[in-house]
């Protein structure tokens, strides 16, 4: 998977964490970058879609 410099995390995580909270800020920063990532290539499609023409109403979808 390829990665836009637009997924990374850009804030500095702060605190004082044992290694569970650790690991938790880890899954957490992740799953940040990853819905940043979906939400990034479904706006890359509605563009794509829209350029194209193709209906995004549901219309076409079967």
């Amino acid at each position: 998977m390829a990665w836009s410099s637009s997924c990374f995390l850009a804030e500095e995580l702060q605190g004082s964490y044992g290694s569970s909270g650790i690991v938790f800020t880890a899954l957490v920063a992740m799953s940040g970058m990853e819905r940043e990532c979906i939400r990034d290539h479904i706006l890359e499609g509605h563009e794509w879609a829209r350029k194209c023409g193709k209906p995004m109403d549901g219309t076409g979808v079967r």
